[in-house]
């Protein structure tokens, strides 16, 4: 019995709440799965998405237009910032790789969709990046690059105060959008009794030059719902 006991331990393992059978695993699948799982590869990889998050950051100005309107200059990253890119195009593929070689068809039921995706945006700006390709459409195509901030929400999972904090924001989600709807609600109730009562005073100030000469639109504050939603709003 307790051999079976351990056997069972050696088998199976919790893994966020699901138990997985290793039993037929190979021993290379091991290996990675215990690399990846550790500790201290969880620490390393969090301090690189911070550094890529800073990298993000200085990428982005570089390839802020720059010079006159007509003629803008796009600069581009310097050469040391691209190669450092690369270099973490690389390292995150080869993770992603190492996930789905461990998890298979898990890695789409247990949240590393967005990393999969994340490293498939930025394997295919890099192959364009490489092929040369150059003109508008590339700049808009840089744009998908922004797709790596969805990597920090690894880095909230590995603080408990984040992911607290998060957790505390998307609980409360639904509330404020009831919330906002009811305010709403309140607003176009009070704009139709502007309509009705304070509309008709205020077209009199407006036509007895009450207002500023340059206010063109004050006499039209309340003369629609819309309008005097607008207004109660601001």
């Amino acid at each position: 019995l307790w051999e079976k006991v351990l056997s069972c331990t050696r088998t199976y393992f919790l893994d966020d709440g699901i138990v997985v059978d290793k039993s037929d695993w190979s021993d290379e699948r091991k290996l990675v799965d215990k690399v990846l799982s550790h500790p201290s590869a969880n620490a390393c990889l969090t301090l690189i998405i911070i550094g890529s998050m800073v990298l993000l950051a200085l990428d982005t100005d570089a390839i802020a237009e720059r010079g006159p309107i007509d003629d803008p200059v796009v600069a581009g990253p310097p050469l040391l910032l691209s190669v450092v890119n690369k270099v973490l195009i690389a390292f995150y593929t080869v993770e992603v790789s190492g996930r789905i070689y461990v998890h298979r068809k898990r890695v789409l039921t247990e949240g590393w969709g967005t990393d999969i995706f994340i490293v498939t945006a930025d394997l295919c700006l890099a192959c364009l990046e490489i092929a040369g390709i150059a003109g508008p459409q590339l700049s808009y195509l840089r744009a998908f690059r922004l797709v790596r901030i969805l990597r920090f929400y690894r880095v909230v999972n590995w603080f408990p105060e984040l992911r607290y904090l998060v957790n505390g924001i998307a609980s409360s989600l639904r509330s404020i959008f009831w919330g906002s709807i009811m305010v709403f609600a309140l607003i176009v109730m009070w704009a139709m009794v502007g309509v009705y009562f304070i509309h008709p005073i205020n077209r009199r100030i407006a036509a007895n030059q009450g207002y500023e000469e340059d206010c063109e639109k004050c006499g039209e504050s309340f003369d629609s719902v819309w309008n005097s939603v607008v207004t109660l709003s601001q």
